[in-house]
């Protein structure tokens, strides 16, 4: 009965990261006005899925490399993590190439991100992919992912030795470092080594739960509360009240291009208002949106580094435009092609998952 409750709970975050990938895949394609916005907030608010891939990413390290790891050597858990960092490393470099070198070859097609290195400077773009100084927006997350899973070695440790107080202390310490350098990925930490922490006691967190009759209500009742103030919040001052130049502050200290800790405590929290929902209502999920979400939650890299083509095949075939219905299809379009490619054998065995 235990292990059924187990499965459950891990079904749920496969549904979970299975949403924030096609979330993810909408926002990419980039074309609004859409129904889909009404899904996606346009990754404009507080937290987007981008923070809750990086979120149940860094959950799942700290559960299966973590808790689970426990059974093998701390060696064997650093060459399983070592070995995940170089196989995303070799496709975050592949991936920046290929969708650069398409969007040069085609400097027609509109709705591409920005790319700052001279069309046909060619050497240039390779030493910045090799060097993770450049990564081709629609795949960031493999930069961000790789470094953590480089440095993922040290938190285990840490886990094992039952200090999981001093990754937290550091990963805020790295966070306040990443606000005054600017470095990205420090800035991005937090929201994937706390977590982690998180993944390493989530059998325990699940126990103490479930002994816990007020919990049943009092907790979730809290956290629907935050979360539906958080995110209310923030669609009201991104898109009604962002003309405010007090509100504008606001949502810079929310933005995602310079992480604070504003940002970290709102994704976490909101995080959690996801993870609950996802759970209780699990079976509805399954039942009406399993076919969807489970393909794109169990193989979300692949999706991820692959839904590039789906959007470069879209720039290519449909024109920029203004109407919702035409930019609505083209997010369903994005979504379901994608899903299609994720059935080839071929490809899920090249990409990793």
């Amino acid at each position: 009965m235990v292990h059924e409750k187990k499965s459950r709970r891990m079904l749920s975050l496969d549904y979970l990261r299975g949403y924030f990938i096609v979330v993810i895949i909408i926002d990419h394609l980039y074309r609004w006005p859409s129904a889909l916005a009404l899904l996606t907030g346009q990754g404009y608010l507080w937290f987007n899925a981008a923070d809750g891939f990086v979120i149940v990413s860094g959950l799942m390290i700290g559960y299966v490399r973590g808790y689970k790891g426990l059974k093998l050597s701390y060696w064997d858990v650093t060459k399983k993590l070592w070995s995940r960092a170089f196989l995303l490393y070799i496709w975050l470099i592949t991936s920046t190439l290929i969708y650069t070198t398409l969007a040069w070859l085609n400097p027609s097609l509109q709705g591409l991100p920005y790319v700052p290195i001279a069309n046909g400077a060619w050497l240039d773009l390779a030493w910045q992919a090799v060097t993770m100084q450049f990564s081709y927006v629609w795949i960031n997350f493999l930069y961000l992912y790789t470094i953590f899973l480089v440095i993922a070695p040290a938190a285990v440790w840490l886990l094992r030795k039952r200090l999981a107080w001093v990754i937290v202390a550091l990963s805020l310490i790295g966070l306040l470092i990443g606000d005054m350098t600017n470095i990205k990925w420090l800035q991005w930490q937090p929201l994937f080594f706390i977590p982690s922490v998180a993944g390493f006691y989530l059998e325990s967190i699940q126990s103490w739960w479930n002994s816990k009759k007020a919990t049943k209500k009092i907790i979730p009742t809290a956290i629907y509360s935050l979360t539906f103030i958080l995110l209310g919040a923030s669609v009201l001052t991104t898109f009604i009240l962002s003309s405010n130049p007090t509100i504008d502050a606001v949502n810079l200290y929310f933005n995602k291009e310079h992480i604070e800790l504003g940002g970290v405590i709102v994704s976490l929290i909101t995080f959690c208002g996801f993870v609950l929902f996802f759970i209780q209502h699990e079976s509805f999920i399954q039942k009406w949106l399993g076919w969807l979400l489970h393909p794109f939650g169990v193989n979300s890299l692949t999706a991820y580094i692959l839904h590039g083509i789906v959007i470069i095949f879209i720039a290519a075939t449909i024109p920029i435009s203004q109407s919702i219905i035409l930019n609505t299809l083209a997010g369903i379009f994005a979504v379901g092609a994608t899903l299609l490619l994720l059935k080839v054998p071929l490809i899920t065995k090249i990409l990793p998952r």
